[in-house]
């Protein structure tokens, strides 16, 4: 992660942390036009919808950084979470924050045109 983007997340999350939720959306809104292929902003976004009660809109920010990163930890693990997957707990907005459970692996199946979500069987070498 660049230093420019990680000064970044600190700004909108001190106003995310003080409430300043329609400022921390304008910083958003700023960081994705600025860098559109990140999926940083999406996630935040994501985080801001869902402090707002919007967990459709926040999924769907959440799965849109997911498609621009598959490896980007913090919207995984964001989605699991907004989703119930992983239960509760705090947004994430760093990797480091991902607990060992959240870095599982889920696969998307599909069953007679139903989707539905398997974890992946971890192989331990076998």
């Amino acid at each position: 992660m660049k230093f420019t983007e990680i000064s970044k997340i600190e700004k909108i999350k001190k106003l995310i942390d003080n409430g300043n939720l329609s400022e921390a959306f304008t910083e958003v809104c700023e960081f994705m036009s600025r860098e559109p292929d990140s999926p940083v902003p999406h996630n935040i976004l994501g985080i801001i919808y869902d402090i707002q009660g919007e967990k459709t809109r926040a999924m769907n920010h959440f799965r849109a950084a997911c498609a621009l990163d598959g490896t980007y930890l913090p919207s995984r693990c964001n989605l699991y979470l907004a989703a119930g997957i992983s239960g509760k707990g705090v947004m994430k907005f760093y990797p480091e924050e991902c607990s060992e459970e959240q870095k599982d692996n889920y696969i998307i199946r599909y069953e007679n045109g139903v989707g539905y979500i398997e974890k992946e069987a971890k192989n331990n070498g076998k």
